[in-house]
């Protein structure tokens, strides 16, 4: 049996590795704390006032993997109105293979089986956002689309043949986990590389994270390179990559144990919101393995969980906890 007081940290580290394994299609909040803030309205290469720009801002940011769309659709009638102007500007530019794309994620928004095919279409003519949302499509079984992942990882290999930064993580994943594709760890870090060029801080905590959890009998360059990069995501605030060298500093390797600057990493991942940091943090206050039990900051963060009386009853020190205390 694995001692309680072991616990946490074998949570970090499973946590870390589903940070990792997913980060790049993570769908829900936990997405906003592993990558860069986007501006849902992206510039546009349309006239101000034409129907296209209309579509294309309303769309957002082409590249964005959750195809979310921009603030300035926040109603039904808004979404009509912007799904209308998307019709009369493909009309217009049938050809125009990012209008075509950013159409059809306004028209499938709207509820219209035709931005599918739109969206279809604007990959099958090679356009990369496109190819990666077919491709994601594929892996997630979204919109109606059968579930076929060897599928979608083809799709996504001609988007990351093209460099774009997400499907090249989303590859290097698949080659990682094996879904999809023959698991092949040289296949990875080549597309983890590749992906890290771009110099973005998701970028460089995914290659440090493959360096020094997922490569098979990793050197000590491979190492120290693993904490350049996730060093650089931290210097870049990037809170998920707190959480992770946090992780890291916990272990005898692959990095030297910290225990009070892990302590601080895992409190600012925390803040930032990165999903079940602050579980962990709750576990590890009370424990106080490596530094002094807090059990008042432990309450604290377990204050901020959606059920705090569960979460204590399952790690707390048997103390009563009272958020309206706090």
């Amino acid at each position: 049996m694995v001692p309680a007081r072991h616990l946490w940290a074998l949570r970090a580290a499973a946590l870390a590795l589903a940070l990792l394994a997913g980060l790049a299609a993570a769908p829900a909040a936990g997405q906003e704390a592993a990558q860069e803030a986007r501006d849902p309205a992206p510039e546009t290469p349309y006239p101000w006032n034409s129907a296209a720009a209309m579509c294309d801002r309303t769309a957002g940011d082409p590249a964005d993997v959750n195809a979310q769309l921009s603030d300035l659709v926040r109603a039904a009638a808004d979404l009509e109105v912007a799904a209308a102007a998307c019709r009369d500007a493909l009309a217009a530019a049938p050809d125009d293979l990012r209008l075509r794309f950013q159409s059809g994620r306004i028209l499938l928004a709207a509820g219209e089986r035709a931005g599918l095919h739109a969206i279809e279409s604007a990959a099958k003519a090679g356009y990369p956002p496109a190819e990666l949302f077919w491709g994601l499509a594929h892996f997630t079984a979204s919109f109606g689309v059968l579930p076929a992942p060897s599928t979608g990882a083809r799709w996504l290999e001609r988007a990351a043949q093209q460099d774009l930064l997400r499907a090249q993580l989303l590859l290097a994943r698949a080659y990682t986990t094996g879904e999809g594709v023959v698991r092949d760890h040289e296949r990875a870090e080549h597309w983890y590389r590749r992906a890290a060029e771009d110099g973005t801080p998701l970028a460089s905590m995914s290659l440090g994270g493959f360096l020094a959890i997922n490569k098979e009998n990793p050197s000590s360059e491979d190492l120290d390179e693993a904490r350049i990069q996730i060093e650089r995501a931290v210097s870049a605030g990037l809170p998920a990559a707190k959480f992770l060298l946090g992780r890291l500093l916990l272990e005898e390797r692959p990095f030297e144990k910290d225990w009070p600057r892990a302590l601080r990493l895992y409190r600012e991942a925390a803040a930032a919101g990165v999903p079940g940091v602050a579980g962990l943090l709750v576990e590890m206050l009370v424990k106080g393995e490596g530094f002094p039990a807090d059990v008042e900051e432990a309450k604290s963060w377990a204050c901020t969980l959606e059920d705090p009386g569960r979460v204590w009853e399952d790690v707390g020190d048997g103390s009563p906890i009272s958020c309206s205390d706090l």
